[in-house]
């Protein structure tokens, strides 16, 4: 088996990784890492975010923040409180590199099939 890295930031996505650990098969030793993720989400990824932002608001015909809050309740991880049981999409300030990086990767995914082209991340600055 290829090596596998989960990411898990609620209930849903920690029983998902648990479901995964239990149906390794047996007989086998396994390396099994849990790691609390510290690396927030860079400057660049956010910059480039920022800019398919603009791009899907251009396309839809949409506000920036129409587009932003639209695309966090689409594809942002939620994030419980833990007081009122209340879910709101993660800000892209509270995620990792890891998790910007997948959710970056799922608005890409959005895109394609609409003909919506985002800018790559090695054309940002030439226009």
């Amino acid at each position: 088996m290829a090596k596998t890295k989960l990411i898990a930031w609620d209930k849903a996505s920690l029983i998902t990784a648990a479901n995964f650990i239990l149906a390794l098969e047996e007989g086998i030793r396994w390396n099994i890492t849990i790691a609390k993720p510290t690396r927030k989400r860079t400057l660049d990824q956010n910059g480039l975010f920022h800019k398919w932002v603009g791009e899907v608001a251009e396309f839809q015909g949409n506000t920036f923040n129409q587009a932003k809050g639209d695309l966090k309740a689409a594809f942002a991880p939620k994030v419980r409180n833990e007081i009122t049981g209340d879910e709101r999409p993660m800000d892209t300030s509270e995620m990792t590199v890891e998790i910007m990086s997948e959710f970056m990767t799922q608005i890409l995914s959005w895109a394609g099939p609409f003909g919506l082209y985002l800018t790559n991340p090695d054309d940002r600055g030439r226009n």
